[in-house]
């Protein structure tokens, strides 16, 4: 991170490099200028019976009365997490993926939920062109951790003129906008 004002640079695409075990190897890597930096992590608590609408950035999501078990009052954790996803060329991950919790009064994790929350994930349409994909190639996915896989997420709402992706979700995890390397564009 940096200082307010300070430029922010990213791989201009992903590249994976072997480097042997002996000598040396050059390897020239690509750097863009990253449009947004790294916004930070929010957290609200708030009643569990009551409607919570919370923003990070573009990113939203809107939680109705009820949704997140508990008997009183309830955290709502939405942590950027740029950098610890795998990628593979069917499952590029564009923009910033999120990493969603939930806790009850007592602390514990509440990843089921009760009633579909909403979820808004934004993207830079300057990073679609940048990555050879279309806006219509990006797929909402979730991370499964279980199995090591990216997850469809069906019933998705498509927003061009936005340069948003919503759709609906019973459980918290991590989150992103995903494309396939193989048939971008």
């Amino acid at each position: 991170s940096g200082a307010e004002g300070d430029d922010f640079f990213a791989p201009a695409k992903p590249t994976e490099v072997t480097v042997p075990n002996t000598g040396e190897k050059e390897v020239t890597v690509s750097l863009s200028k990253e449009a947004d930096r790294v916004p930070d992590a929010t957290s609200s608590v708030f009643d569990g019976t009551a409607e919570r609408a919370l923003k990070l950035d573009s990113i939203a999501l809107d939680i109705p009365s009820n949704a997140i078990p508990s008997d009183g009052d309830v955290t709502v954790t939405v942590t950027p997490t740029p950098d610890n996803l795998p990628q593979n060329e069917e499952n590029r991950v564009l923009g910033i993926p999120v990493n969603v919790r939930a806790f009850d009064d007592n602390g514990s994790v509440r990843s089921k939920l009760d009633q579909p929350v909403d979820v808004t994930l934004p993207y830079s349409e300057a990073e679609v062109t940048d990555q050879h994909a279309l806006e219509t190639d990006l797929v909402p996915k979730y991370y499964n951790e279980a199995s090591g896989t990216w997850e469809v997420i069906d019933g998705f709402t498509h927003d061009p003129d936005q340069h948003t992706i919503s759709f609906s979700t019973e459980h918290f995890t991590q989150f992103a906008l995903v494309y396939n390397e193989r048939i971008a564009g």
